[in-house]
């Protein structure tokens, strides 16, 4: 009879944390935690960006709305920025502005821009303006992406309307670009 009971109780012992984890799984109760500041995009709502200036660098991207604001100054200012946070790896990174619209366009950005080298102004057509709205991360032009060495669009990062939220997501867009470039062998 002892045999038999010390056999239960070592069976429980190793079978009852395994069920009691299948059923918090199952039943969802089981929250995954993440290290992101940034919104990840499934892999079916990454953007392919083959198109993309720079392949083989990691770059932060911002799609230029056609009316600059308070948050598209911002976005300007963080894109110069960037080079120099990301600090020893300046040479794996790249900031790039996309415009939609013609030339004038690209003159206002260039004129917005003056004095900083630290960026490239990249011209895009209709249909990758559409794909770049076709994100589900797109708040009508405010948001910065961040796209990897490969060619895909894999976070976004909103900009908020409040200063010291806009300060503190810059924080997270430069840990999680520090990050990324950290751990990857690609770039």
């Amino acid at each position: 009879m002892k045999g038999k009971k010390a056999l239960l109780i070592v069976a429980a012992v190793f079978i009852l944390p395994i069920a009691a984890a299948k059923l918090v799984l199952e039943m969802g109760l089981y929250q995954g935690g993440s290290t992101n500041n940034g919104h990840l995009f499934a892999e079916k709502d990454m953007l392919d960006a083959k198109w993309l200036e720079q392949q083989g660098m990691w770059r932060v991207v911002y799609p230029m709305p056609d009316d600059c604001g308070e948050a598209c100054k911002y976005a300007l200012f963080q894109l110069g920025q960037m080079p120099t946070a990301v600090g020893p790896n300046r040479d794996r990174f790249a900031s790039i502005i996309l415009t939609d619209a013609g030339q004038e366009n690209v003159n206002q950005v260039t004129a917005q821009l003056s004095g900083q080298k630290e960026f490239l102004v990249q011209q895009i057509d209709a249909e990758i303006a559409r794909q770049i709205e076709a994100l589900p991360i797109s708040h009508d032009g405010e948001v910065l992406y961040l796209a990897d060495p490969l060619g895909n669009v894999i976070m976004a990062y909103p900009i908020p309307a409040d200063d010291s939220e806009r300060i503190a997501q810059g924080k997270g867009l430069l840990t999680d670009l520090r990050k990324l470039m950290k751990l990857s062998k690609v770039g």
